[in-house]
C-alpha cells in the first residue's frame, strides 16, 4: 500500500479550490490527505490580492502539514515552485501539470488584459486545439461561469527566488496537452532554465489543459503512485493498441511468453485455428479485442499491464464454475490478469497498472468493474497465485467483497465513473497535436 501523504493542490489562473474537489475525493478514499489552500483574491473574492498573499496561504499550508507534495497546475506550476524555494526542507516533490515555473525577476501571469486591476478569463480562442480538445461545450460553459477574475497584483506579481536548495527538491512534471518528449526538448534547449539542475521526472496524461476537470480519476492515481524516494519510478500508463504493440511484445518476451508462453491470451475466447498464441493476441489487439493498461518506466519500457474488457472479451477466469453457482448481475468490465516483470515486484507496478485500467475504463463510458483476486492479509501467498494481484490492492481502489469464490479468492466490484471525455473525441490523436514552445502562462 502506498504511504498516506499529503497533497497540496493549487489551482491556476481563474480557478477557485473547487476545481480539486472530484481529484480530491479520489486522493483521500486512496487515504492520503489533501489540502486545497484557499487563495486570496480567488476563492476570497478579494480584488486587491497580489502573488505574495497567494505564496503566504501556500507557504502555510506547506508549514501545516507533513513533508507534501505540492502541486501546481499550469501558471501555479510557479506558485509551486516559490513555494519550494521559500521551505526546500519541507517539500517532499513539486507537481507541475501542464506548466512550468518561470525564473527569477519574471512576472508572473501578466498574458492576458487588465481591466479594472482584474484579468477576466479571455475565452476560449488563445486556448482552441490542444487545451481545449477534451472540453464540450457544456463543459466550456461551466468552466467560464465558475471563473475568477485575477486581481493585476498576482497576474502582475513578480516572481523572487533566491534559495539554491529548492533544485535539490524532486520535480514531476504532468504532461496533458503536450508529450513527455516535448517537455525534455524543452528543458534540453535551455527553455526551462528553472529546472536545468532539477531532478525532473515526466508523466503523460492522455486530456487537454484541465485534466483535474476531464481525467479527475485518472489524474488521482497518477499521484498516488508518484515516488516515495528519490530513487523510486515515476510510471507512465499506454493502452494496448497497435502503436504500442512492441512495447507490449518485448515484456512477453522478456518474461519467455509469461506464465508458459500464454501471451494473456487465456481468458479470451478459443483462439482462431491456425494461429499461435502470439498471433492471436496481435490479431485481437488489431480488432480492438484485447484491452489492457500498460506501465511504462522513465526509458519507454513495459514493466506490467492489466488486462481488462468486457464480458464477451473475457469470457473466461479462474472459479467460473464456483461463479456460476450465484452468478452476479453481468458486469460492464471484468479485471482478469495483472502481470509484473518479476524484477520490477514491490516496485509499485501492480498498483500503477489497475489504477491504468480503471482511468481507461473511466475513458471508455465507465461502470461497473468485477475481478476475482487472492486475499493474502495474515499469510504468504506465492506469487504464481497472485495474477491477479491482491484484493488489498483492489480494495484500495475502491472495490469491496462479494463473495469468495475459492479457498483464498474473492469477487470484488466497484463502479467506475465515466469521464468527463468520454465520447468526445473521434480523432485519438487529437490531443497529441504539436505545442510549439512551453509556456510559463498557462491558466
Amino acid at each position: 500500500m502506498t504511504p498516506a501523504r499529503d497533497f497540496i493542490l493549487i489551482a491556476g489562473l481563474w480557478l477557485t479550490g473547487r476545481v480539486w474537489e472530484p481529484v480530491a475525493a479520489e486522493l483521500t478514499r486512496l487515504g492520503h490527505r489533501p489540502v486545497v489552500p484557499s487563495l486570496p483574491g480567488v476563492d476570497d473574492g478579494g480584488v486587491t490580492a497580489t502573488l505574495d498573499d497567494q505564496l503566504a496561504a501556500v507557504s502555510a499550508a506547506v508549514a501545516a502539514a507533513e513533508r507534501p507534495v505540492v502541486i501546481g497546475h499550469s501558471a501555479a506550476a510557479t506558485l509551486a515552485w516559490l513555494a519550494a524555494d521559500r521551505r526546500p526542507d519541507d517539500v517532499a516533490r513539486v507537481v507541475m501539470i501542464g506548466g512550468f515555473p518561470g525564473a527569477d525577476g519574471t512576472s508572473y501571469a501578466d498574458f492576458f488584459p487588465v481591466v479594472d486591476e482584474l484579468m477576466p478569463f479571455p475565452g476560449w480562442a488563445p486556448f482552441e486545439g490542444p487545451d481545449a480538445v477534451d472540453l464540450d461545450e457544456p463543459a466550456r460553459r461551466r468552466f467560464t461561469d465558475a471563473a475568477v477574475p485575477v486581481p493585476a497584483g498576482v497576474a502582475r506579481g513578480t516572481v523572487r527566488l533566491g534559495d539554491e536548495r529548492r533544485h535539490a527538491v524532486p520535480v514531476t512534471m504532468i504532461c496533458p496537452e503536450y508529450s513527455p518528449d516535448d517537455a525534455r526538448a524543452w528543458l534540453a534547449a535551455g527553455e526551462l532554465p528553472e529546472l536545468e539542475q532539477a531532478d525532473v521526472s515526466f508523466i503523460d496524461i492522455d486530456s487537454g489543459h484541465w485534466p483535474m476537470i476531464t481525467r479527475p480519476l485518472e489524474l488521482a492515481l497518477i499521484l498516488d503512485a508518484l515516488p516515495t524516494r528519490a530513487d523510486e519510478v515515476a510510471y507512465t500508463i499506454q493502452p494496448l493498441s497497435t502503436a504500442t504493440w512492441e512495447v507490449f511484445a518485448e515484456l512477453v518476451e522478456r518474461n519467455n511468453g509469461v506464465y508458459g508462453g500464454c501471451w494473456c491470451i487465456g481468458y479470451h475466447p478459443p483462439r482462431p485455428p491456425g494461429l499461435d498464441d502470439r498471433e492471436a493476441k496481435l490479431e485481437r489487439v488489431r480488432t480492438d479485442a484485447a484491452h489492457a493498461a500498460l506501465v511504462l518506466d522513465e526509458d519507454g519500457r513495459a514493466q506490467g499491464w492489466a488486462q481488462y474488457g468486457d464480458p464477451d472479451e473475457l469470457a473466461g477466469f479462474k472459479h467460473r464454475r464456483e461463479y456460476d453457482k450465484d452468478a452476479p448481475p453481468r458486469p460492464d468490465w471484468r479485471i482478469t490478469c495483472i502481470f509484473v516483470d518479476p524484477r520490477q515486484r514491490k516496485q509499485g507496478v501492480a498498483r500503477a497498472a489497475l489504477g491504468g485500467a480503471l482511468g481507461l475504463i473511466a475513458d471508455s463510458g465507465g461502470g461497473r468493474v468485477e475481478a476475482i483476486s487472492e486475499a493474502t492479509a495474515g499469510r504468504q501467498a506465492q506469487p504464481r497465485f497472485l495474477f491477479s494481484a491482491t484484493v488489498e490492492l483492489f480494495e484500495e481502489h475502491g472495490f469491496t467483497r462479494g463473495r469468495q469464490v475459492g479457498k483464498h479468492a474473492w469477487l470484488v466490484s466497484r463502479v467506475v465513473d465515466p469521464s468527463w471525455t468520454h465520447g468526445l473525441r473521434t480523432d485519438p490523436e487529437a490531443v497529441r497535436q504539436p505545442v510549439r514552445r512551453p509556456r510559463t502562462c498557462c491558466p
